[in-house]
């Protein structure tokens, strides 16, 4: 792919992040190996097959066993591709390669028709044709609707691959990518070791990557003078009069170039770890974790984490069941419960104390009342019978007894001298539950009423002369002047005197002042 193609920025089919064609290839790998959770199973499906599972009724085509289970799907999965070929073709004009038969749009087709791998006037492609294309993403993005098939390519040797094989094949496939990648690298290393070529002028083995400049400099070269004055004048170096110096600039010319290729090479194969068993993969981070995991130990991570979810469930539904079964025992059983019921039965205690207390009194007082009556019926009935022995009685008597006879039914009925009197104290603490909200404004309205007596406090600065009450500075005046006018009786002359003139008249020998 030419530098112009190599920098357009496309869309990944997975996450929409637009991508620069050199990186999508790489982004491709992982982000189509992470999972999302199924809306159906609430399993986490890989992003590659999430179409096909979540379209065919939650099946796991990498849990498929043979081919014949995958052939029963074939229909229901082709019917779909090209669903989601046009949805990411949309607004796109796709056409087909005439060499590799690979789609790509309308306005690549130049580019890619001239750096085409299977184009017999690219010369490139015999060296190329093992290695990877990191910018031929064409067939990750795009599946072959008129493929009436469970083949899928792999992302490294871009072989049909079936759904049940996919994820075993593409990592035997990434190992054997990784290892081509480091012997390629180390052959190169020896190569740059040992590639050296002879000097047409002196006939020394320089470096292969020194060589043109050795030959310029080199003591037998006729043109020597010139290229040493166009070096100094362009690279400010010094004069190179001594061999040694020209040996070890030229040594250190050789190593910084080893240490960049060295440092290209690693970086273009160093794969992120994995934190489980240390490998070196492409990998998957966890949003949750942040840590990197290969494709292998990804699953496993993730059952992890399903099973520590299944732990928070079941210590929950043994929170629940012991919730229900001590519920009735807690209410019963409580502390504050047990201190209401002790408060109920002392009060009940205290209740009937009392009203045994006032019933005892009350029927002393009654048998009191009725013995007097008693007395007094007896009085009343000696005297009839005395009369009536005599036989000394007339009209008078006979009323006066009746009337006394009267009198003593109607005391009977109504008992004289007895009242019933209430206290406004009660003699038993009401008791009450109080929240924590009741708590708070109980200790805010305390407070308010703890200042306002301190403000009244204040304000009771001074007595009545009189009385010696207290008062305020607002109802001074006006209590001294109705105090002052009340009397009270002198000792001495037993007189009335208004308590105003009551010190001076005591004084004075008992002067009415009033009347001065």
């Amino acid at each position: 792919m030419s530098k112009t193609g190599s920098t357009r920025v496309r869309p990944c089919m997975f996450c929409d992040k637009e991508l620069q064609e050199s990186e999508l290839a790489d982004h491709l790998l992982i982000c189509g190996n992470k999972t999302d959770e199924c809306p159906r199973c609430r399993k986490f499906v890989r992003r590659a097959v999430f179409a096909y599972h979540y379209e065919n009724r939650c099946v796991d085509p990498d849990e498929l066993e043979n081919e014949t289970s995958a052939a029963s799907n074939q229909r229901s999965i082709s019917e779909r591709i090209p669903a989601i070929s046009s949805a990411l073709q949309q607004s796109k004009i796709i056409i087909r390669c005439q060499f590799c038969h690979q789609q790509c749009e309308k306005v690549e087709q130049e580019i890619h028709e001239n750096n085409c791998l299977r184009n017999p006037s690219n010369a490139r492609a015999k060296k190329q044709q093992s290695r990877i294309d990191p910018t031929a993403d064409s067939q990750l993005d795009y599946v072959n609707p008129s493929n009436q098939s469970t083949e899928i390519p792999c992302e490294f040797c871009r072989q049909l691959i079936q759904w049940e094989h996919y994820q075993q094949h593409t990592t035997a496939c990434f190992q054997q990518y990784a290892e081509r990648q480091h012997n390629e690298s180390s052959t190169d290393n020896q190569n740059v070791a040992t590639d050296l070529k002879h000097c047409k002028y002196c006939g020394d083995e320089p470096h292969a990557f020194s060589l043109s400049f050795h030959e310029k400099i080199c003591q037998k070269n006729p043109d020597k003078a010139a290229t040493e004055a166009q070096y100094q004048k362009a690279f400010r170096l010094p004069s190179l009069q001594s061999e040694s110096l020209k040996v070890s600039l030229l040594f250190f010319r050789v190593t910084v170039f080893k240490h960049r290729h060295t440092n290209r090479q690693g970086m273009a194969t160093r794969k992120a770890s994995c934190c489980i068993c240390g490998k070196e993969k492409g990998g998957v981070r966890c949003e949750g974790c942040l840590r990197i995991f290969c494709l292998s130990d990804f699953p496993k991570h993730r059952e992890d984490l399903t099973n520590q979810l299944d732990a928070v469930g079941v210590k929950r539904d043994l929170f629940r069941q012991a919730l229900t079964d001590t519920q009735v025992e807690l209410l019963e059983q409580h502390t504050y419960m047990k201190e209401i019921s002790r408060w109920e039965n002392d009060s009940i205690k205290k209740i009937r104390q009392v009203a045994a207390d006032t019933r005892q009194t009350l029927s002393q007082h009654l048998l009191e009342h009725c013995t007097i009556l008693d007395d007094k019926l007896h009085k009343l009935t000696d005297k009839i019978k005395q009369s009536q022995e005599e036989n000394d009685f007339f009209e008078m008597d006979l009323d006066y007894w009746n009337r006394e006879l009267d009198e003593l039914k109607e005391q009977l009925l109504n008992v004289p001298n007895i009242v019933i009197q209430k206290d406004n104290a009660p003699f038993i603490a009401k008791i009450s539950v109080m929240t924590p909200v009741e708590q708070s404004n109980n200790t805010r309205r305390n407070t308010k009423h703890d200042a306002t007596q301190m403000t009244n406090a204040e304000n009771y600065f001074t007595t009545c002369p009189f009385c010696e009450e207290p008062l305020t500075s607002f109802s001074k005046r006006d209590h001294v002047l109705i105090c002052g006018r009340k009397t009270d009786e002198c000792p001495k002359c037993r007189r009335f005197v208004s308590r105003a003139v009551f010190a001076r008249h005591c004084a004075n020998d008992c002067a009415n002042l009033d009347e001065c």
